[in-house]
């Protein structure tokens, strides 16, 4: 055991390692977002050859005491070394600091474990510059991917270290019997015994080689089925890093996951092609557009699924297809993907109003070129990405392919070739169809106004194959029409009868409050969203999304819409994502509690089996 621990080489007098280290730094914003789409990616070309089950990803929490990790003395000496060599570097003392107060004080720190299943490994001895071992733990600026591999620069591991506030990982894998394990540390350069080392090091054996004996890899790293485990040592937990990581599912692999190539459970939320869409409408809403921050799938997620497929075999990229669907409140870009699923970029064309394209390259050779037309964080097809490979010619043709072709499908859609729009005024108020989800805001039905809004959706039209005609599918509009002010107590039997103090019904047709009352306040600060799901079964289930104070307790109202007013629903059975079940009584749902985060989503099973387009009131628990 001795001979086990963290090992740097020496600079040699060469060049020194600073706390701006590219490999990570490439990674800024939100890491968990960034860290996902890169271990995903990998995880995808890792899928077993010819596998007719998807790769399965699971991201989940450990937390250990710092003094827990290997050999954490030296570790703990290494970090004040560290801090010493740039000491007038403050960031990178700030940083070394506190990282040595949590290994002094022994706090609990929390590690990220991203694992997988029905993978290959980390094949190949770590000399074999072809191998998976070798290129994500002996190389930088290096990758063994090819053809409709995802990764084209070998930088994507810079994700895993810059998640680490201890800029430390630990990898472990297994296959045809072979164990893999080594702690990987992309530090500062420091001085140790009097020799300037490198920033770069590694936990293992001597020589920076990987440790191969199962009965010397500690227990808590042990893997022993085939596949890999990466630990991301003092990951920034909070209370967001589970929706971070989702939403990268969602946003980058949609096209994967449906597919069947991928499968992901983030602590315990799994995502699969089965309930792929259940977890977009949880997160994002058709309608809503994307912000500078973040993107929103859905209208391509849609226009995939709903539109037919357009192929053309393009002179240099080969085998391509396009998906393309028209609403108003689309935002004119078509997303493009390559072999793998994943989305690389979103690109915009102007040619028509609101729009959503999907363009995939599927053909081998294609994607090859493609691969080297990618930037290290894998976002953008770029002919100056493939200057001096053996593309650097080609990728200019297939840039200009790909534009003309996505170009000329687009012209096809011009206003002035496709069946007029007929505007009646008013009609709006006369239309109302089930099965629209529906977002809104708890206190909008308290400010004394009755709200007529419109959706903004408009009707779609869906583009055929080559020479096919196009057909119009309607987008649904729905009005949302609330109640009048409800203060203290209740005014009125068209509005809640809850149970008063003393036992007795509360509101009468007077409007005035009844016998037992007492005051019932309604939360004007609690914002849900909801939207309907078709099961296996073809029964219909409805999701609730409620944001609000964090922690907070409350009763919740649903009513379903109709022409001119909102009626009462029947709760067969609400429980949340947890699974934990809420007492109901009507159209009510007792003792609904929000939690750290002000967020709760419960799962809803009415009387009838329809989708609604529904209205929330929340009232505080008193």
């Amino acid at each position: 055991m001795d001979q086990i621990g963290y090992e740097f080489a020496s600079t040699g007098g060469g060049v020194e390692t600073g706390f701006s280290d590219p490999l990570s730094t490439a990674f800024k914003g939100n890491i968990a977002y960034f860290l996902a789409r890169e271990s995903l990616q990998n995880i995808i070309d890792a899928r077993v050859p010819d596998s007719d089950n998807p790769a399965l990803a699971t991201y989940t929490m450990i937390h250990i005491p710092a003094q827990n990790l290997p050999d954490s003395k030296e570790l703990l000496k290494r970090f004040k070394a560290c801090r010493d060599y740039y000491k007038d570097n403050s960031e990178s003392v700030r940083f070394f600091e506190m990282a040595i107060e949590k290994m002094e004080k022994n706090h609990n720190i929390s590690i990220l474990k991203i694992s997988d299943c029905n993978t290959t490994g980390l094949t190949g001895d770590e000399d074999d510059q072809n191998g998976n071992c070798y290129s994500f733990l002996k190389a930088v600026g290096s990758s063994a991917k090819s053809g409709g591999k995802g990764g084209s620069f070998g930088l994507g591991k810079g994700a895993y270290f810059q998640a680490s506030r201890f800029k430390t990982i630990f990898v472990s894998s297994y296959y045809s019997g072979n164990y893999v394990f080594q702690g990987k540390l992309r530090l500062v350069t420091h001085l140790w015994n009097g020799d300037k080392k490198n920033g770069d090091g590694s936990y293992g054996m001597p020589q920076q080689r990987i440790l191969k004996d199962p009965a010397l890899i500690p227990t808590l790293f042990l893997r022993k089925e085939q596949g890999t485990d990466i630990y991301v040592v003092d990951f920034e937990e909070n209370g967001e890093w589970k929706e971070n990581i989702v939403k990268s599912v969602i946003n980058n692999f949609w096209c994967s996951i449906l597919n069947g190539c991928l499968e992901v459970n983030v602590d315990g939320m799994n995502i699969n092609k089965e309930n792929l869409e259940e977890y977009m409408n949880m997160f994002y809403a058709s309608d809503k557009p994307a912000s500078k921050e973040e993107s929103n799938p859905m209208p391509y997620y849609k226009t995939y699924t709903q539109s037919r497929c357009i192929t053309q075999t393009l002179p240099t990229l080969g085998s391509v297809k396009l998906f393309i669907f028209q609403s108003a409140n689309y935002p004119k870009r078509v997303a493009y993907i390559r072999k793998t699923g994943m989305i690389i970029q979103l690109k915009r064309y102007d040619f028509i109003a609101g729009y959503a394209g999907v363009f995939i390259c599927e053909d081998q050779k294609g994607n090859e070129i493609l691969r080297k037309m990618e930037n290290e964080q894998h976002n953008e097809w770029n002919r100056e990405n493939a200057k001096g490979t053996v593309y650097e010619k080609t990728a200019t043709k297939v840039e200009r392919e790909i534009r003309d072709f996505i170009r000329g499908e687009l012209k096809k859609l011009r206003p002035d070739d496709n069946i007029k729009s007929l505007n009646i005024p008013g009609l709006e108020k006369y239309l109302f169809l089930k099965g629209e989800d529906v977002s809104g805001d708890s206190s909008a039905i308290n400010n004394g106004q009755v709200d007529t809004a419109i959706s903004k959706t408009e009707s779609g039209v869906e583009t055929g194959s080559v020479g096919a005609s196009t057909t119009i599918h309607p987008n649904y509009q729905k009005i949302e029409v609330n109640n009048p002010s409800i203060g203290t107590g209740t005014k009125g039997d068209k509005f809640p009868m809850l149970e008063g103090g003393n036992g007795k019904k509360r509101g009468g047709s007077g409007g005035g409050p009844g016998d037992g009352d007492h005051k019932l306040i309604v939360l004007t600060q609690v914002k849900y969203r909801t939207f309907a799901i078709k099961q296996s079964d073809k029964s219909i289930q409805h999701v609730l999304l409620i944001k609000g104070p964090p922690n907070k307790d409350c009763e919740v109202e649903l009513r379903a819409g109709t022409d001119d007013a909102y009626d009462e629903v029947e709760i067969l059975h609400a429980e949340d994502f947890n699974g934990k079940t809420y007492q109901t009584k009507n159209n009510r749902i007792s003792n609904v509690q929000l939690d750290d985060n002000g967020n709760q989503k419960i799962k809803l099973v009415f009387n009838s089996n329809q989708k609604y387009s529904l209205n929330m009131i929340a009232y505080e628990n008193k």
